[in-house]
């Protein structure tokens, strides 16, 4: 599952050419992803059940990052937006995400992934379809 969000991160965040075609299908997968996440998420608390697993701590950082990576609005996924925000709860990962420490606030990280989606942006596509 982290391959899509990882390719659409790529592309629209840090690749060295603009690509519309990746933009669009990688960020479009992510989404059909997180729908798939969605209705999973509304059978069961966990992607693997009723506990917490692998599954939900290799899945949690790429889906907790979207919104200000992807400008995916989590909102449109009720149940995964509510496992991300129970995730985030979590003592043991809070503490991960504080390594290594950042002294970046939310906002500070806001700005830095719209500078980079404002430089993908800037350039000419390499994508002439």
């Amino acid at each position: 599952s982290q391959y899509l969000p990882g390719q659409a991160n790529h592309f629209r965040l840090f690749a060295n050419t603009r690509s519309d075609y990746a933009i669009k299908r990688f960020v479009d997968e992510t989404r059909r992803l997180y729908s798939v996440l969605e209705s999973r998420l509304n059978e069961s608390p966990y992607l693997a059940g009723e506990k917490y697993t692998i599954a939900d701590i290799a899945s949690f950082s790429w889906v907790r990052g979207s919104p200000i990576s992807l400008e995916i609005d989590l909102s449109e996924f009720p149940a995964l937006k509510k496992w991300v925000d129970e995730i985030d709860k979590r003592a043991a990962v809070q503490r991960g995400l504080d390594i290594p420490h950042s002294t970046w606030t939310p906002e500070q990280k806001a700005e830095i992934f719209r500078n980079c989606r404002a430089k993908i942006d800037a350039m000419t596509t390499s994508d002439q379809h």
